[in-house]
């Protein structure tokens, strides 16, 4: 767990030897209030490899995965006391495996659904982000046709990027792959201020978004941007992706 504001391990996590989470009490007051307001908070693993590999080694270490995260910060009730986050339960798993190594990632997702059928009070949500080139070997189709939805990263990757030659195919590819029970959400640059290649101002991504409303794909879900807080600091570009929305 590595949240760059946070302090170390709380006491109780300590004494358990758990010494790898963090206290993140200070947070609970701000995720409940995104809560009420029906924005669902989701914990990511994953990301860019020199940050978080995540690279699995059997099927078994999968299962084992989405106990404990299910037990941290999900619905589970073991081990109360380490819980990052406390009595709070987040709304589910985001998964950005970018190891080009795709085992025990499947037995994982299922392990997931699974656990989530455990705690009938709220809905649990299981995503990915998978880089546009199809199909991507690291989040292959047998995970993310059992997701709710599919946010592809349409940037870092040269000719499938947002506005680019590859881009309306790469669309179709990952639409159809998922199935039409997957949400499709395109994924896009909030900002070139982060050292990610690909972004766009917002009438091109917004002329690019028209591009596949106009596919009329079943499963089209919206946009996510990387990331919120650089979207705020230019010039609140969220706003004027969501206006077209």
């Amino acid at each position: 767990m590595s949240i760059g504001d946070l302090d170390g391990p709380s006491q109780a996590q300590e004494q358990a030897g758990a010494t790898g989470l963090q206290d993140a009490s200070s947070l609970v007051k701000s995720i409940k209030n995104c809560q009420s307001k029906r924005k669902p908070v989701i914990l990511s693993l994953g990301g860019a490899t020199e940050f978080s590999d995540v690279r699995l080694h059997s099927d078994a270490q999968g299962q084992q995965i989405a106990n404990t995260v299910w037990n941290l910060f999900l619905g589970g009730t073991d081990h109360k006391e380490l819980r990052p986050f406390g009595d709070v339960k987040l709304d589910g798993v985001d998964l950005d495996n970018e190891t080009n190594n795709a085992t025990g990632y499947l037995a994982m997702t299922k392990q997931f659904k699974a656990n989530f059928q455990k705690d009938t009070s709220k809905k649990y949500y299981i995503t990915a982000a998978p880089q546009c080139r199809f199909p991507d070997q690291s989040e292959p189709l047998d995970v993310c046709q059992l997701l709710d939805w599919v946010q592809v990263q349409f940037y870092n990757n040269d000719d499938c990027n947002v506005a680019q030659s590859g881009f309306v195919t790469a669309v179709k590819n990952w639409s159809k792959g998922i199935g039409s029970g997957v949400q499709l959400y395109i994924g896009a640059l909030a900002s070139d201020a982060d050292g990610d290649q690909g972004f766009v101002d917002a009438a091109t991504l917004n002329k690019t978004i028209n591009q596949v409303k106009a596919l009329n794909l079943s499963n089209f879900g919206g946009v996510m941007l990387w990331e919120g807080q650089l979207a705020v600091q230019n010039d609140n570009y969220q706003k004027k992706i969501k206006a077209n929305l």
